[in-house]
């Protein structure tokens, strides 16, 4: 449900992990945008987001004038934003004061400039009909002409919000440039669920949720119809619901709406469903209302408690299965083999990912510190289901002394609603098998 948001902060979480920034890319005379939005060409997009791409990791789309050209995208779409945010991004300072909180895209077109003749045309705009759309994308599928507003304006701001009730609420309309602010008074404590009703193809809305102070507390901002947050006060208090149409399309400006908003108790969670029910940030079996429940326990085995190399559990050749392997659980297992030596560790990998390690028995010393293991004999850490471990004493570097530790840890646990050990661990299957 982030669009922009959540490119931006994978952005700025990349940079800061790697210490790194993204060299600005300055807005010069030489890419002749000139209308007075601080605009840049597409050329210069492309070439900021190649440099900032390498830098967070992020997979680079094809470059942007030639999608913006062929009509392939726009340039109010994602990859359009995100390429105009790079293009005029310092990354020591951040955005640049023309984008908004709503990450407002910069005025692009394949050419560099915002008209079809190179400079402005003499009824002050940007494109040969004589009039701007509101987004600044110069895109005749943009609608133009009056929009059609509601009874509730003037309501743009937090002073002049207007009050409004649980329920369900019809004929609103969100005009570009027009912000919609509405105000209600909620209990701390109670959850307010805010729904927005919009069809997308006219126009794409988003709706946050504020305090008084301009904080976001919750927003919702997909590519589809309709939007809905939920959120718990702390305080009792006016809360406001912010309304604003982040590209217009469709045939009409603007776009109508209906909001529907309850509040109430927070609800249980539901410890399988894979949602945040009682929105207190834990879900299913991470939350801990859900830590007594049997389907978020992670099972024990008949070879617990084995779980480090001095504990390490007897285990004989072939076969076993029923084994389970959970967060902060390693399962470790002794044994003595002769010749090359073969380990399958079997399991599902989306239920959790299972590593597996040999080591030569003779590396344990007494008093090891297990926060400094030895290196292994042979390892599996795919990231797929299985893991094959093999181990051919007459041909290794360190052929080991024939007694061998078996240490098989939890990767990554998976806290999907479909997993069979939900949120704690997984179970697996064990051969050990030798050969000549």
């Amino acid at each position: 449900m982030r669009r922009i948001s959540l490119l931006l902060a994978i952005l700025f979480a990349g940079l800061s992990v790697l210490a790194v920034a993204c060299m600005p890319i300055p807005v010069t005379d030489d890419d002749d945008d000139d209308d007075d939005t601080g605009g840049i060409s597409c050329a210069t997009a492309d070439d900021a987001w190649n440099v900032c791409a390498a830098v967070t990791g992020l997979p680079t789309p094809p470059p942007f004038c030639a999608s913006l050209a062929a009509g392939t995208i726009g340039a109010d779409s994602d990859w359009g934003c995100i390429a105009s945010i790079l293009g005029n991004w310092d990354c020591a300072s951040g955005l640049p004061s023309s984008l908004d909180e709503f990450g407002t895209c910069i005025n692009l077109d394949p050419g560099g400039d915002d008209d079809t003749s190179g400079d402005d045309d003499t009824s002050g705009d940007d494109d040969t009909s004589g009039d701007d759309d509101t987004f600044g994308d110069d895109d005749d599928s943009v609608p133009s002409g009056p929009c059609s507003d509601d009874t509730s304006e003037p309501n743009n701001d937090f002073a002049s919000a207007t009050p409004i009730a649980t329920g369900f609420h019809s004929g609103f309309v969100s005009c570009p440039d027009d912000e919609d602010y509405f105000s209600i008074t909620v209990n701390a404590g109670e959850v307010i669920n805010v729904e927005a009703l919009f069809i997308d193809a006219e126009g794409d809305i988003d709706i946050k949720l504020k305090n008084i102070e301009d904080t976001n507390l919750d927003n919702s901002s997909s590519s589809s119809d309709n939007e809905d947050l939920a959120y718990v006060p702390e305080v009792t208090g006016t809360y406001y619901i912010h309304v604003k149409l982040f590209a217009d399309a469709g045939d009409a400006v603007g776009n109508p709406y209906s909001l529907t908003i309850s509040s109430g108790a927070v609800p249980p969670e539901n410890c399988s469903d894979g949602i945040d029910n009682d929105l207190d940030g834990q879900t299913d079996c991470l939350d801990s209302d859900c830590a007594s429940q049997p389907d978020c326990q992670c099972p024990t085995d008949s070879f617990e408690t084995n779980n480090g190399a001095d504990v390490a559990s007897a285990i004989t050749l072939g076969s076993h299965s029923g084994l389970s392997v959970c967060t902060g659980d390693e399962d470790w297992y002794s044994f003595s083999a002769s010749g090359n030596l073969t380990i399958n560790v079997t399991f599902i990998d989306a239920e959790g990912d299972v590593d597996a390690y040999v080591y030569d028995a003779a590396d344990f010393s007494a008093g090891f510190d297990p926060a400094s293991l030895p290196t292994s004999l042979s390892l599996g850490a795919s990231v797929s289901d299985d893991e094959e471990l093999t181990h051919n004493p007459s041909t290794a570097s360190n052929p080991g002394s024939g007694n061998y530790i078996l240490r098989v840890k939890l990767f990554g646990d998976d806290d999907s609603s479909n997993c069979t050990i939900c949120a704690t661990g997984n179970s697996y299957g064990l051969t050990i098998a030798t050969g000549p």
